[in-house]
């Protein structure tokens, strides 16, 4: 059963950052936020993009793509599981941590 999470952040991230996922509350990967080219001209210009895959202990398969812009960061969280997709949906969260200035 697959299953996607998206989100964002209106924030621009001009150092960069990271998103942490989380499965019950607990960290379970750590993806980069890459800086935009907060010197482009146009939004399409700005945007930097990431991606990660990765496995839970139970072999649930996650797959998150990473853009941000001048306008802050949006994410797409693709998950396959193995059993309950329900269940799981609701055990995942996504944190956005920006760093420091």
């Amino acid at each position: 059963m697959k299953f996607s999470i998206e989100g964002n952040e209106c924030m621009p991230p001009v150092s960069g950052g990271c998103l942490i996922i989380m499965l019950d509350r607990e960290a379970m990967q750590v993806v980069s936020v890459p800086s935009p080219n907060l010197f482009a001209d146009r939004y399409r210009h700005s945007i930097s993009e990431n991606s990660d895959t990765f496995k839970d202990a139970a072999g649930n398969e996650f797959s998150i793509s990473v853009w941000s812009s001048n306008a802050g960061v949006d994410w797409q969280l693709d998950v396959t599981s193995n059993d309950d997709a329900e269940g799981l949906k609701h055990r995942i969260g996504v944190e956005y941590k920006p760093n420091e200035f």
